[in-house]
């Protein structure tokens, strides 16, 4: 079968290869790695290398999944390359342990399912069937054989697989239930008082001698940022688009070519009876031929259709109705059919028909006429599509050349913009943190700007492409290195920092000395500034989030309330009591709601499981990574 699918190739939708390896690659991977030979492996699983190549491209995947998926606040939510790097590479451990194992307790992909799976995928059909065509050029695309891409699907359908056995078989039991509801809609007794640093801040209290002795000993924290100022040239696919002309005959031809695209086209509605090959080769399809001569004889003496189809036709699903094959355009059905349904007027037969599928008697039911727009209507359309069509491959020509041309004229933007009529700006300055806007907010222009030869030998970036319809090449202009501050420019600046930490460790001390204090006996209310004690719920707005989290973090109080320390958000202190815990009540909640949280908690017992099997296999296995020699 799978010979089949290779056997004829075209068509596009690279993508579709990503989209088809449903299991995420944040915890599954995407592939078994092959052992590479060369640059040391960026790890081994007993034995089995994990090629530095393989890593690089899956790297660069996650990468850009995250960057489309987080953006600028990819940083902040801690995906750091370093982290993602780390992921990956565990990653792939993990799909390599996973496989392995599966392989050796003797599981398997057959031909059959693989075949069916490939062939479900839409973007590898044509007309709603399979076309090894598209199949084949989408591989290709991304310069894979399809042997290649289906060991990857084979693979990733053992490990889902696995997976979705563990997930059927996880279980949440109605006491794990009552107890993450009593857990999680817990309610704490909590009193609390503020101690403000501004209390304790006196900046006029640290003398010059520390001041000074602050600024010796850290001397990279008061420098200036180090900052360039670049020249550009920018490819904009816009641009390209407005450049680009479209006469009149390309206009209509295009309409010819697309003007189905654009209204219905013309629809009939046939009936068929089947005669499928019984026997093999020439023989069976002859047979085939002469029982539809004798049905459609029955035809031409008045028969109906309708029940000879019912009574003959080997299309199954047709036949119970006459062998109604519905409505249908030109190109939904198989050719030979609808060359012939398109030759009939309603209530014609014609026939035998031979198709793929054996031969055909077909009549004729109803037409429905096309409903066409006139050229007119649609030439603005047609147009603006024909003009992007072009830019397009313009634009992927142009920022070819100007990848050449920066390369080849590494010193200068000058012959990159003449010969792609491209305007020099500039940008900047910005530092190694980047511009808060403009070009010098894009990550990728800062990490271009400051690269080795382009910042110290000012040569041309490589090609930046921004985004699918934006590419740019740069270089730098000016540069200035980071230069240490002044003192007196930064006196008032560590004045401040050191008066904040003496206040922060006099508040801390003073926090302690009242949370002693309390747990002595003092009574709470008698403190200044003692605010409780109320009932609160883990997500109050009665308190400030760093006393919720704080409270619900402590010890359950005993006989005696419990006390503790935690810092607010703008560094103030906080003395914190908790004075008793209440469950949540299971009776509180409805069934919709019990369900919901079941539904949690066996997803949350079934990622857990799979951890499991991993780290058993995990612990089983030779691992080395070498990550660190990246």
């Amino acid at each position: 079968m799978l010979d089949a699918i290779r056997n004829r190739a075209q068509g596009w939708i690279a993508w579709v290869i990503v989209i088809l390896i449903t299991i995420p690659f944040a915890l599954w991977g995407v592939q078994e790695y092959t052992d590479g030979g060369g640059a040391p492996a960026v790890a081994e699983v007993d034995g089995h290398s994990i090629d530095r190549q393989e890593f690089q491209r899956a790297f660069y995947q996650r990468q850009q999944q995250l960057q489309e998926a987080l953006g600028e606040d990819m940083a902040e939510a801690g995906f750091d390359e370093k982290t993602i790097r780390r992921q990956v590479i565990e990653g792939m451990v993990e799909e390599r342990l996973l496989l392995e194992a599966l392989r050796d307790a003797g599981y398997t992909i057959g031909d059959r399912e693989l075949a069916s799976r490939i062939r479900a995928v839409r973007a590898f059909q044509e007309g709603g069937d399979f076309s090894p065509e598209r199949y084949e050029q989408a591989l290709s695309s991304q310069g894979m054989q399809p042997g290649q891409f289906e060991d990857r699907i084979r693979q990733d359908l053992l490990v889902q697989q696995l997976r979705a056995g563990v997930e059927e078989t996880a279980l949440a039991t109605p006491r794990q239930v009552e107890d993450y509801i009593a857990l999680w809609r817990q309610q704490r007794e909590v009193g609390w008082l503020r101690v403000p640093l501004s209390d304790f801040a006196d900046p006029d209290a640290v003398s010059e001698s520390a001041v000074r002795e602050h600024y010796e000993a850290h001397p990279e924290r008061y420098r200036t940022p180090e900052e360039v100022r670049i020249a550009y040239v920018e490819l904009n696919l816009d641009r390209v688009a407005e450049s680009m002309e479209v006469d009149e005959e390309a206009l209509r031809e295009e309409y010819e070519e697309r003007k189905d695209e654009f209204g219905e086209p013309e629809r009939r509605r046939a009936r068929h009876i089947l005669f499928t090959a019984q026997g093999s080769g020439d023989e069976g399809w002859e047979e085939a031929r002469e029982e539809a001569e004798e049905v459609l004889a029955k035809l031409e003496e008045d028969s109906e259709f309708e029940e000879l189809a019912r009574e003959h036709s080997e299309d199954r699903a047709t036949a119970e109705e006459g062998g109604d094959l519905g409505w249908f355009a030109r190109d939904d059905l198989d050719t030979a059919v609808t060359d012939a349904a398109f030759s009939l007027e309603p209530g014609e037969v014609a026939g035998p028909v031979r198709s793929e599928f054996g031969y055909h008697l077909i009549r004729l039911e109803e037409v429905e006429e096309s409903d066409i727009p006139p050229f007119e209507e649609v030439r603005e359309e047609l147009e603006r599509s024909l003009r992007e069509g072009r830019a397009e491959r313009r634009f992927v020509e142009a920022t070819e050349e100007l990848a050449n041309l920066a390369y080849e004229h590494a010193d200068t933007l000058q012959p990159a913009a003449d010969r792609l009529d491209l305007e020099i700006r500039e940008a900047g300055p910005f530092s190694r943190e980047g511009a808060e806007e403009g070009l010098g907010a894009r990550e990728e222009v800062v990490e271009a700007a400051f690269e080795g030869e382009v910042l110290d030998e000012r040569y041309n970036s490589a090609l930046l492409e921004l985004e699918d319809d934006r590419a740019v090449v740069l270089r730098v202009r000016e540069h200035q290195p980071a230069e240490r501050r002044p003192l007196e420019e930064v006196s008032d600046e560590i004045r401040e920092t050191l008066a904040r930490d003496r206040a922060a460790e006099a508040a801390e001390e003073r926090a302690k000395e009242l949370r002693e204090k309390l747990a002595s006996g003092t009574e709470p209310e008698s403190l200044s500034g003692w605010q409780g004690n109320q009932r609160v719920g883990r997500r109050s707005e009665e308190f400030p989030d760093a006393v919720s989290r704080a409270a619900f973090r402590m010890a359950r109080p005993g006989e005696e309330a419990s006390f503790d320390t935690a810092t607010l958000d703008n560094g103030d202190r906080a003395v914190i009591g908790v004075f008793d815990v209440i469950p949540g009540d299971p009776e509180d909640v409805d069934a919709e709601e019990r369900q919901r949280i079941q539904r949690q908690l066996v997803e949350a017992n079934a990622r857990a499981e799979f951890a499991g099997i991993v780290g058993l296999l995990r612990e089983q296995a030779e691992v080395t990574i070498n990550l660190d020699r990246e």
